[in-house]
């Protein structure tokens, strides 16, 4: 309908809506004249019920025709707010019925039933939870759609309001009925089908005891860390925000918001704006408001606790590109469990507990073979000496469990073209190993280089990064609520490598005639700008995830100098720890690896250019 126009079957008789009884003949509306600076051409229309209070009468039974959620935030102004509207029909005895039903308040209230009083923080609003749910009855569908769509016109505008629809699985906001509702979320990459014919391939599988524990410590971690950035739980429907289950698209339009302040910032270093360090840049303080207008978080209720989450500096951005891929690939695993889950329900033959069956379907979502090595295993003992023969990695690193991992889709695009391959490490973050596990090492995002430094701090360029010793790998890893750290072992085909001395943080690819780059590590002798011995790859097919090590790290041991070194003053290099970190990339979220950090391993010469699948052959 066009907003200016109202429906020809409105009578011209109501003025405003408090004006406006509750009797049938009065749930006509009309359009008021325009008045006051703040008037809205939604007012006047009908009467607002109070959804809780006595309303017009309306059967219990009906459909939602329409329904959408909508979200702002405004960290200048201190307002994180939600506004969700359905319209409702239904018919009985031969009448039809129509109702606009709108539900609103501030998303760090929802859950809460009142706000608490702090006179020592300024901003909070105190008194009762901002939460409203009302109603307004129309004669038709006509009606209805057009009070819908003035609703949605004023909200939406950017200078009134600046409300921005979010696309949601299933809501915790609105009637109770819409709550109920779930629309199935489509997920980049693998389809459907693809998902199917995994599923199809596996039978119920009993998962030996550490490859169960491993499998709960990867879905406790990735599902702590979104819940402490978000308020957000992960539940069997998905990423479970505060407004509900997040359908993909928002996090693309996350994305997008990221790459819109990664600009801004580009703009500002390289002088063509200028903002007073004293001030907030009301550019990036407005693109932050709208990256929580998409991706919905709990924010706090003050003005501090908002100026708190301003994305002002490369390394939030990067902290939120993070966010959005550990988001992206609990999406995935969780579509994945879905598809699984169908597959068993419609096998009556097997029966398993509850537990049996959840934790099988995290693990065969994550479409990665693990199996639990014996200490006796050969893998085992080879692994295990790889390490041991590092002598800071032996003294710091204290294993627990090696496991053999087997992603199908790496094993198969492994390249065979190019030699020299070899063992390497490669360390990650706790949180990152949902995703690694069930997407592999991906290429890191590209940043433009217009005088800004990169957030992963890339010192051989856009590449997969692997070091010499396994304690270094272990530098890049965090433990998890109990201690444990992740490292994997893989193969890389290095082929002819080119070796360097100095940061080329230019590179995409190696030189003409080789197929991979190494980072000579700086000894008092020869100083270069390596802290330690570094390998990098360009292309995924040249590496392929081999074991897993389970084990826990003993930091003041790290840098424990060998027996026989003798001691000298050599002024430290260039740290192999991200000490900045660079603006985030425009390449799409499901083509790279969280950036901030850089991964690395340690690279070790093997005889034979396979790992033995003995462990998988039961």
């Amino acid at each position: 309908q066009n907003s200016t126009q109202c429906p020809m079957d409105i009578a011209a008789s109501a003025t405003n809506e408090t004006d406006v009884d509750g009797g049938d003949d009065a749930l006509l509306a009309v359009r008021p004249k325009k008045g006051g600076r703040n008037w809205r051409p939604h007012w006047g229309l009908v009467k607002i019920y109070d959804a809780d209070g006595k309303t017009p009468y309306f059967p219990a039974v009906f459909d939602i025709v329409r329904r959408d959620v909508m979200n702002v935030t405004d960290l200048g102004t201190n307002t994180n707010k939600y506004y969700s509207r359905e319209i409702h029909s239904s018919e009985e005895t031969g009448k039809k019925y129509f109702r606009l039903y709108t539900h609103y308040g501030r998303t760090d209230d929802l859950g809460t039933t009142s706000v608490p009083n702090n006179s020592n923080d300024v901003g909070i609003r105190d008194g009762p939870a901002t939460e409203a749910r009302q109603c307004r009855f129309l004669n038709s569908l006509e009606q209805a759609n057009w009070v819908y769509d003035l609703i949605y016109a004023d909200k939406s505008d950017p200078v009134r309001k600046g409300y921005k629809n979010i696309k949601l699985a299933s809501a915790n906001i609105g009637s109770d009925k819409a709550k109920e509702l779930q629309d199935t979320p489509s997920i980049s990459g693998d389809s459907d089908s693809d998902i199917d014919d995994y599923v199809s391939q596996q039978q119920h599988t009993t998962l030996q005891p550490e490859v169960a524990n491993l499998v709960t410590m990867l879905y406790t971690e990735a599902a702590q860390t979104l819940t402490s950035k978000i308020s957000a739980k992960v539940t069997s429907k998905g990423i479970e925000t505060p407004l509900g289950i997040l359908h993909e698209e928002q996090i693309a339009l996350g994305e997008a918001t990221l790459e819109k302040i990664t600009k801004r910032l580009i703009t500002r270093q390289s002088g063509l704006v200028y903002v007073s360090p004293d001030t907030a840049d009301d550019v990036i303080v407005k693109l932050s408001g709208e990256f929580y207008s998409v991706i919905p978080h709990k924010l706090g209720k003050s003005k501090t606790e908002l100026a708190a989450h301003l994305i002002d500096t490369p390394e939030k951005i990067a902290q939120k590109h993070d966010l959005l891929q550990l988001m992206l690939d609990i999406l995935q695993v969780s579509k994945a469990r879905k598809q699984t889950a169908r597959k068993q329900e419609s096998d009556s033959a097997q029966k398993h507990s509850d537990q049996e069956l959840e934790l099988d379907l995290k693990y065969r979502a994550l479409k990665c073979e693990i199996a639990a090595l014996d200490e006796g295993h050969a893998d085992y003992v080879r692994i295990k000496g790889l390490i041991h023969d590092d002598y800071q990695s032996a003294m710091a690193i204290k294993i627990d469990r090696i496991f053999a991992i087997k992603r199908d889709v790496e094993h198969n695009q492994f390249t065979n073209s190019v030699f020299n391959i070899k063992y390497l490490f490669h360390g990650s973050r706790i949180d990152n190993w949902l995703g690694v596990l069930s997407r592999g090492l991906l290429l890191p995002k590209r940043v433009e280089e217009l005088g800004v430094s990169r957030t992963d701090e890339g010192q051989l360029g856009a590449g997969i990064y692997f070091a010499e010793a396994p304690v270094h790998s272990a530098r890049f890893t965090t433990p998890s609520s109990t201690g444990q750290r992740l490292m994997v072992v893989a193969s890389v085909a290095l082929g002819n490598v080119r070796s360097y001395k100095t940061d080329q943080v230019h590179l995409v690819s190696p030189p003409i005639n080789f197929h991979s780059c190494q980072g000579v590590k700086s000894t008092p002798f020869h100083p270069t700008s390596f802290s330690e011995t570094e390998y990098t790859v360009y292309d995924t097919s040249q590496q392929k995830l081999e074991f897993l090590v389970q084990f826990t790290l003993d930091e003041a041991l790290i840098n424990t100098p060998h027996p026989t070194t003798v001691s000298n003053n050599q002024k430290p290099t260039k740290s192999s720890l991200p000490s900045s970190l660079s603006l985030s990339p425009s390449s799409p979220l499901s083509l790279s690896e969280p950036s901030p950090v850089r991964y690395s391993a340690s690279s070790v010469p093997h005889a034979s250019s396979s790992i033995s699948n003995n462990a998988f052959a039961s």
